[in-house]
């Protein structure tokens, strides 16, 4: 029971599969987290390096819920319709959408 626990564990945590969870970490974390994979890939001893591969999961999967609360935290930015801004927003996104990149 416990070698299939293992090797569970080892599919979750491969290199491969951290180095793509680090894509949905916060920008901050990502160099990091990425030298720390990198490092923990060189480790010889298999056992040792999928504990340390589970370390760092811990600290994606951390990060990785930072991104989402503060997703989900993010204020909507409203303008009231009284302002001139906002009446002319039909004419204005256009305009922005082709001349900047959004």
């Amino acid at each position: 029971m416990t070698q299939s626990n293992t090797s569970q564990s080892d599919v979750l945590n491969s290199e491969k599969t951290l180095k793509a969870a680090i894509k949905d970490c916060m920008i901050r974390d990502r160099f990091r987290l990425h030298k720390r994979v990198q490092g923990a890939a060189r480790i010889k001893n298999e056992q040792a390096k999928h504990a340390v591969f589970d370390e760092i999961a811990l600290d994606i999967a951390q990060s990785m819920q930072t991104v989402e609360l503060r997703t989900t935290q993010r204020p909507t930015i409203t303008y009231p319709e009284q302002l001139p801004v906002s009446q002319k927003k039909k004419t204005t996104l256009p305009r922005l959408s082709r001349t900047t990149r959004l």
